[in-house]
């Protein structure tokens, strides 16, 4: 009989891998479906750069002639992976130039690359919600989600833009810091670590919260360790700490001997100087903020209730029009201001940091600096410190406007196979709502019950949002590596709610019967 149980029990288990297996082989194929040759933009172009002269010349640099100089005006782990992967192009199709990368089939070949990522994020996606979901029906259910409405959207597959790896790395950090709450190990802290040093070599941003979290960590284990594995051995945050430098020391170093820098990138300048600027906007501004960066629904709301905002009004000499960094029939103005280096001429206060960026840059370049892009930077990142710390409360006042941007960076185009309609559209704007409040809350839960396992899928992404809140201008995208987690979240607390009160029923039934 017992035997009998157990061949069950193992049969019922090699029906669910096979389920999940299946699932994330479709969903790895939609994602396939949706990469084209379309030309690469913005950020983007930096990246293929990057990568391109990696690949041919051996070094990650911006230059697009010799001499190939040393560069760290991006991260460089997304680009080291997208560089390896040309060099497996050209196996297949040799004699690519640069131009040949920018669109077409050229284009689509190189960003192939993500199906690596998007493989990786799925496998983390099904561990961790197989970990942490008593319910088996939420399992494909949340990984389907997190397919269809991350790892299969144009925007974050179909681009050379970083958002995808940093999501996926999120997940793996998130997976060994679970592992670490509940088995504890060396090398699970070890690994945790690595992952959270691979994610500042992807987006800088999470150097400085990987260094508050093992601040936490080690006064934690100081002053009262908590019950259990997590915090069994003390030592455990060093080797989270070990596993973190291993993966970042070499490439401080390396931007310390050739650029004379420990800095990860050199890039942070510019957005804190525009946040800084965007502190500065008028209180009447600010509805405005609040309804250009909000949801379909919101806008739909407001319009009805009679303050909503109008197309004009984010045009030239529209009362909000300073706010639009978008289509407008400023843009090509802005641009020029931006080309030209005149902040004065920039209408949108995006345009006005990237003229304030390129004026130094056309000065420092005139006066024989070395390098006076990374000066100008630097240079425009200790202007926007200044300004900030003349008003810091303005800029705490200012930093829930920015929150409230950071929530809303699910793209309106979804899969291509799904139209984006308006339907589309307020659907994922209420899904974006409902898992953001479900990551808060997993959080505040994980911090108030000392839950080691909700904390550990929740502090980076929580960290994160925080982070760019705080710290920049925060577009949509800059958040959007936190959906995965937010989306689990939110399956975590479905599944306990459901337990719950299924427990509650069973309690009911046995009084009743009594």
């Amino acid at each position: 009989m017992l035997r009998l149980s157990d061949s069950l029990g193992l049969s019922v288990q090699r029906l669910k891998i096979i389920v999940i297996s299946l699932l994330l082989l479709c969903l790895l194929a939609v994602s396939a479906s949706q990469i084209t040759g379309a030309v690469h933009q913005k950020d983007a172009l930096a990246n293929l750069r990057f990568a391109h002269n990696l690949s041919r010349h051996g070094v990650l640099s911006l230059n697009d002639s010799s001499p190939y100089l040393p560069s760290n005006a991006r991260e460089p782990l997304p680009n080291i992976v997208t560089g390896l992967h040309l060099r497996f192009v050209d196996l297949v199709t040799p004699d690519l130039t640069y131009r040949d990368l920018l669109q077409g089939e050229g284009s689509r070949q190189v960003k192939l690359v993500n199906l690596l990522w998007v493989a990786l994020g799925l496998v983390a996606t099904a561990l961790i919600a197989n970990r942490l979901l008593s319910n088996f029906l939420l399992v494909p259910l949340s990984i389907s989600l997190v397919g269809l409405f991350f790892f299969s959207v144009p925007m974050f597959v179909d681009t050379l833009y970083t958002e995808l790896q940093t999501a996926v790395l999120m997940l793996w950090a998130s997976w060994y810091l679970l592992m670490a709450a509940s088995k504890g190990g060396r090398l699970n802290f070890i690994l945790a670590g690595l992952f959270l040093g691979l994610l500042s070599l992807t987006k800088a941003i999470f150097f400085y919260v990987s260094i508050l979290l093992f601040v936490l960590l080690f006064l934690r284990v100081v002053w009262k360790p908590l019950k259990g594995k997590f915090y069994r051995f003390r030592l455990f945050p060093l080797m989270m700490v070990a596993g973190f430098s291993l993966a970042v020391m070499p490439w401080m170093l390396r931007n310390k001997l050739q650029l004379g820098t420990f800095q990860l990138t050199q890039r942070g300048g510019r957005v804190m100087y525009v946040r800084a600027i965007k502190n500065n906007m008028n209180n009447s501004e600010i509805p405005g903020a609040v309804y250009f960066w909000g949801p379909s629904f919101y806008r739909h709301a407001s319009a009805l209730l009679g303050f909503g905002a109008f197309p004009k009004d984010f045009q030239a000499g529209g009362r909000y029009q300073r706010i639009n960094r978008e289509e407008s029939d400023f843009k090509q103005s802005d641009l020029e201001a931006v080309q030209a280096g005149r902040p004065q001429n920039a209408t949108s206060y995006m345009r006005q940091g990237g003229a304030e960026v390129n004026r130094i840059t056309i000065e420092a370049t005139a006066k024989g600096i070395d390098d006076p892009y990374r000066y100008a930077e630097s240079k425009v990142g200790d202007i926007g410190k200044r300004l900030i710390l003349s008003d810091p409360w303005r800029h705490l006042s200012m930093t829930p406007l920015f929150m409230w941007r950071g929530i809303w960076s699910w793209p309106n185009e979804g899969v291509r196979i799904l139209k984006s309609t308006s339907s589309y559209v307020i659907l994922k704007d209420v899904l974006a709502l409902v898992s953001y409040v479900s990551l808060l809350g997993l959080f505040l839960l994980g911090v108030i019950r000392r839950n080691a396992f909700f904390l550990s899928i929740t502090v980076m992404p929580i960290g994160m949002i925080l982070a760019y809140g705080f710290l920049s201008h925060n577009i949509p995208r800059y958040s959007s590596p936190a959906i995965p987690l937010m989306i689990i979240s939110m399956a975590v607390l479905v599944d306990r709610i459901s337990r719950h009160k299924s427990s509650l029923s069973d309690v009911n039934h046995f009084t009743m019967k009594s």
